[in-house]
């Protein structure tokens, strides 16, 4: 069993995670120094829910919404305790993948996410590009 789990809030609702992956990148020169701003992506699934702000947040390019995303202690003394909290902010839904599998009796949602600034407490990284 895992020693943590995560959660993902959106709208003050709270929706556990599966997985995620986050990468902050840019480019580079021909000398492997940085030649761009940052720019971040957050890729995260959570078992489909009935009602939920996904689909509209996807279809509408404009809108915009905080997250935070939150780890915590599932085993031991400490269990449920916070253990490191993300948080990102004017955040945009650019990519959903919604996935059945009928005979695992496994429904997922898959959001690909970016936005204008993320901060994990001690760092904070504003989206370089214009969005």
């Amino acid at each position: 069993m895992a020693s943590f789990h995560a959660q993902l809030e959106v709208d003050n609702n709270l929706y556990p995670v599966n997985r995620v992956f986050f990468t902050a990148s840019r480019k580079r020169d021909d000398r492997g120094k940085p030649a761009s701003g940052t720019t971040w992506r957050l890729i995260v699934s959570i078992d489909a829910v009935e009602q939920g702000p996904f689909a509209a947040w996807m279809f509408d390019p404009k809108m915009e919404k905080d997250v935070k995303l939150i780890y915590y202690s599932a085993e031991g003394e400490d269990e449920g305790k916070k253990l490191k909290e993300w948080n990102f902010k004017g955040t945009y839904a650019f990519g959903l993948v919604e996935m059945f599998i009928g005979d695992a009796s496994i429904q997922t949602s898959n959001f690909i996410l970016t936005g204008k600034e993320v901060s994990n407490g001690n760092a904070t990284l504003a989206h370089d590009t214009n969005l």
